[in-house]
């Protein structure tokens, strides 16, 4: 009599077991849905927001070709507006455009640009480059240091520069080793990486610096910051102060210098002493720019960095940077 009993209850625990395993593969199946849809949304919140930032792309090349056919660049044209901001469905679209030519461009450092007549004496952006890291702060030493580095890193040969350059046999030696490239720096950032051995290039020094596809740009006297007389007193001579450099500053039209010839006139009769190569490193019109465009799209985020450059009758944008910035 007690064997069926037993047999009822062996197969009400299979009963409960299969209805646990349902309840368990139910549950399981359900989660896995959800996370789909969820990731898909978020996929698609990506793509959107990803979109938009490739149309901010398109509105920054339109507002810097308005003002291509121009004489001038200056801080007044449409480009030049700081933190646009774009009300979208589920978020906005922040942005802004920037004057590559308003900061100084390593890739100036380029040994070509040395003196023919005299190999060992340092170049016009040599010497400007070694003031404008003295103005900062740091020591005569460091500066001449860190530009011999930087030579050493986008010249084509393995000859340290002077007596405190480096070449791969420095960096080859390091913990975690690495080679020069030997090629126009990307990034300014890289600067950071042949700082062996002194403090890394950071703060007013490090805001004041960026690098160019090209070995030959000009520094625009019509976009330097208003806050940036330190830059403009290093390209100059010597005898011209931070104190002058920010009075003309000061005194820039809202438009802007017609003129480089214009603009040095600013310092009176210290503008004799400017010579013609300084004079030639200068302009007043600018080629190279980038925007910065950030895209808040419900739970996406996107961050896009474009590099334009000024093409013959074209707005190229010939780099891209997406994601935070190295």
């Amino acid at each position: 009599m007690s064997c069926p009993r037993r047999q009822h209850g062996a197969a009400l625990i299979m009963v409960l077991l299969a209805l646990a395993l349902l309840t368990f593969t139910a549950v399981n199946i359900s989660d896995q849905m959800r996370f789909s849809i969820d990731r898909l949304g978020n996929q698609l919140d990506n793509d959107q927001a990803w979109w938009y930032a490739i149309g901010a792309e398109d509105l920054s090349r339109a507002a810097i070709d308005s003002s291509r056919e121009e004489n001038t660049s200056h801080l007044s044209q449409p480009w030049a507006r700081q933190n646009i901001i774009f009300p979208i469905d589920g978020g906005l679209i922040t942005g802004s455009i920037r004057d590559q030519q308003s900061c100084f461009n390593l890739n100036r450092l380029h040994r070509a640009a040395e003196n023919p007549e005299d190999p060992n004496a340092p170049s016009l952006p040599a010497r400007q480059f070694e003031r404008l890291a003295t103005l900062t702060g740091l020591d005569a030493g460091i500066a001449r240091t860190i530009r011999e580095r930087i030579q050493d890193w986008i010249d084509t040969d393995q000859i340290p520069t002077g007596f405190n350059g480096a070449e791969d046999l420095t960096y080859t030696a390091l913990p975690a080793p690495y080679q020069t490239p030997n090629q126009l720096m990307v990034s300014a950032s890289e600067i950071n990486l042949l700082t062996v051995g002194i403090d890394p290039v950071s703060g007013q020094l490090a805001d004041l610096l960026c690098a160019l596809p090209a070995a030959d740009t000009l520094l625009n006297l019509n976009t330097l910051p208003a806050d940036a007389p330190l830059l403009l007193a290093a390209m100059l001579p010597d005898d011209i102060s931070v104190d002058d450099a920010a009075a003309a500053l000061a005194q820039r039209p809202d438009e802007g210098w017609a003129s480089v010839d214009t603009a040095l006139s600013s310092f009176g009769e210290k503008a004799s002493r400017i010579d013609d190569e300084t004079r030639a490193s200068l302009t007043v019109k600018s080629d190279w720019f980038a925007s910065d465009i950030t895209v808040q799209h419900y739970n996406a985020r996107v961050r896009l960095l474009t590099r334009f450059t000024v093409t013959g009758n074209t707005v190229v944008s010939y780099a891209r940077s997406h994601g935070e910035l190295f």
